[in-house]
């Protein structure tokens, strides 16, 4: 298999000065409590034949293959209708949404070929060899959704959504939304009251899925959170004086 994005983390972000800007804490070591608790997590929960998810969650992980920028998009402009935004405050969130998530996704990416940590998948399947006998192994093991060809820490997604929807929070000073999007054609219907609800689904499905650890997906979305936070408050400020 042939890893998807190596030289995406190379790239020149939009507002970041570089893309280790905001630093991520590490995966646990493969020998850890918390790593085997974490994989433990996946394997019950993840796995194409488990016994415990619910039909909503295995729902909520196959929604959320689609991309989360056209997601995010969506519920921008749903939002920005619903409160009668005129041209430059669309234009600017708009801009500030879409270069904040830009940079996450530069940021989450030079942190995956950097740190280059085992997909669940393969934790699970080849758990002798990493030395943590509270893992249990099961070469079998088939994730629900298909594993992508690039390594699990961080999450993109988790990264994305932390960066864009602080951005759609500080912007519109509400958690609030009415928002909802159908993903895949006329399959799955989601929709939310907050934004902090779309944060947490997303982390939960890619757990549900089978393809991330529950680490990742938190790390990636607090430092998403913080490029979402520093993209506001530094760039593309309003003209005038005061808020939106």
């Amino acid at each position: 298999m042939v890893a998807r994005g190596v030289t995406w983390g190379g790239s020149k972000p939009f507002i970041l000065n570089s893309p280790d800007q905001f630093a991520l804490a590490g995966p646990h070591k493969v020998t850890s409590p918390d790593y085997a608790k974490d994989i433990e997590e996946v394997r019950r929960i993840g796995g194409e034949k488990s016994s415990e998810r619910t039909p909503h969650q295995t729902a909520v992980a196959i929604f959320w293959t689609v991309s989360a920028t056209i997601v995010m998009n969506h519920v921008a402009v749903t939002d920005a209708k619903d409160r009668k935004l005129n041209l430059i405050d669309n234009a600017r969130l708009l801009a500030l949404l879409n270069m904040a998530g830009a940079d996450s996704l530069i940021a989450a990416w030079h942190q995956k070929f950097t740190t280059d940590f085992l997909r669940p998948v393969t934790a699970i399947r080849n758990a002798r060899k990493l030395d943590n006998p509270a893992i249990q192994e099961d070469p079998d093991w088939t994730p629900l959704l298909v594993t992508p060809a690039h390594p699990d820490y961080p999450s993109g997604h988790c990264a994305y959504e932390g960066a864009a929807i602080r951005v759609l929070q500080l912007f519109f000073g509400t958690d609030l939304t009415k928002a909802s999007y159908t993903y895949p054609p006329n399959a799955v219907t989601l929709r939310w009251t907050s934004y902090s609800q779309m944060a947490n689904e997303v982390g939960d499905a890619r757990v549900w899925g089978g393809i991330h650890t529950r680490t990742a997906d938190e790390h990636a979305y607090m430092v998403g959170k913080k490029i979402g936070e520093y993209s506001f408050t530094s760039f593309i400020r309003p003209v005038g004086e005061g808020a939106n």
